[in-house]
């Protein structure tokens, strides 16, 4: 019997969009213990040991397996035939690598430490005191430094997540500047990025070779300004970053538009110089995002402002290839524009997060 074209009641549905469904993750047992893979980085090669101490002296991690062990899978399993192009190689029965991202070891601990805001929200107050006093004792441990007296805060009752968390008075803007943010670092990072590699092989002739040799230039240097905004972030701000990260990223693509992308190298060069700002703004948006909603509403805020990250990566490489027939220069205006949008929303609409405390950022 078909079921084409006809409606099928989802017992589950009401429940699971309504965000009562409880899933596997939701269901905690006495003395229950979660696992953690530790994953090869490398394609192919040979476990020859692995360093568990540092793993076993961390607050409630009980053990590390490794595949001498685990239970061997029995060997009735070398019989079974498989489809063309698959496997029947099977995880941490041997110490044999065969692709990267390979489990190898697993860590099972007691606990996954929640958010200590979290638990005081609902009432839990030990274990809010007891996982704040984990991460005090690990952040001295790592800075060998005792850390400064707590400030004290006065906070309100626990609330619920609402929309209002986005779009009431005080949060509107600061959601509606974060989307921007969003949207203008990955249409540029999303759109251009991944047309480079063609650009220099259609436009200027390059061999592939040669045009995967400067995409990865690029990505290097971009990956030196997600560390510079790593390590400066906190000093210099956010929003001083994201205004100049923005700014300089105009800059660099308005120039190609003025000068013109006559030459790979040209385009190599200044487009390079706007991905390092690009950069920036890709890893600075994932910690400031955050910082602008209380803890109650943190997830969907983050999951819509994301949201606008996939419609960037749907959005700029197909105007790519709508105008590149127009002129490159064409689409280098285009980035630049977006990216003065950005820098002008940034810089006189962002909060600054700086050295401020939560309760004062997203009371």
């Amino acid at each position: 019997m078909s079921n084409l074209g006809q409606s099928i009641p989802r017992h589950d549905g009401p429940i699971k969009v309504t965000g009562a469904a409880l899933y596997s993750g939701d269901r905690n047992l006495p003395s229950q213990l979660y696992a953690v893979f530790v994953n090869a980085t490398i394609p192919a090669g040979r476990v020859v040991s692995i360093e568990t101490t540092a793993a076993l002296a961390r607050v409630g991690v009980v053990s590390v397996l490794k595949a001498s062990d685990m239970p061997r899978v029995h060997r009735k399993l070398e019989e079974i035939s498989v489809p063309p192009l698959a496997t029947r190689f099977i995880p941490m029965q041997s110490d044999e690598i065969v692709y990267e991202g390979q489990p190898v070891a697993m860590v099972l601990q007691r606990l996954l430490p929640e958010s200590p805001r979290w638990l005081a929200t609902r009432g839990r107050n030990a274990e809010a005191e007891a996982a704040m006093a984990r991460i005090e004792h690990e952040t001295e441990q790592s800075t060998g430094q005792p850390l400064p007296p707590p400030q004290k805060v006065t906070v309100g009752g626990p609330l619920n997540a609402s929309w209002s968390d986005l779009f009431g008075p005080m949060y509107l803007r600061r959601t509606l500047v974060v989307w921007v943010i969003w949207f203008a670092t990955y249409f540029f990072n999303y759109g251009l990025v991944v047309w480079l590699p063609t650009i220099y092989t259609t436009v200027f002739k390059l061999p592939l070779q040669q045009a995967l040799q400067y995409g990865l230039i690029t990505q290097a240097v971009g990956l030196c300004g997600a560390l510079i905004c790593a390590l400066t972030i906190d000093q210099v701000g956010r929003r001083p970053w994201f205004t100049l990260a923005f700014a300089a990223n105009a800059i660099a693509l308005g120039s190609l538009f003025v000068l013109g992308p006559d030459s790979p190298q040209r385009v190599l060069v200044l487009v390079t110089c706007g991905y390092f700002f690009v950069s920036v703004l890709s890893i600075g948006v994932y910690v400031y995002t955050p910082e602008l909603y209380p803890t109650r509403a943190r997830a969907i805020a983050v999951g819509t402002a994301t949201a606008w990250l996939r419609f960037a990566s749907i959005l700029g490489p197909a105007i790519v290839g709508f105008i590149v027939g127009s002129g490159l220069g064409a689409v280098f205006l285009v980035f630049a524009v977006v990216a003065v949008v950005g820098a002008v929303i940034t810089g006189l609409f962002a909060v600054e997060t700086k050295r401020r405390v939560l309760e004062e950022i997203s009371p």
